[in-house]
């Protein structure tokens, strides 16, 4: 997935899907009347290919209430 990010008086964060799997979850996630939230947060990978939460509060997070994607 490509991310780029502008600031020019309104804030964009532009998604573009690199492979037919991004391609369907974005679809999923555009949909008119899915609830976004924004949080900060970090997340890092740990031993055994997991993924946990830090204390550090470095990364923007875009939560997107959707249906489950197939």
């Amino acid at each position: 997935m490509k991310v780029a990010i502008y600031f020019d008086g309104v804030g964009q964060l532009v998604l573009t899907p690199e492979n037919e799997t991004e391609k369907r979850i974005l679809d999923a996630v555009y949909q008119d009347g899915n609830p976004a939230s924004i949080y900060r947060g970090s997340f890092y990978a740990c031993v055994g290919g997991w993924v946990r939460e830090s204390a550090d509060r470095d990364s923007l997070i875009v939560r997107i209430e959707t249906k489950a994607v197939t």
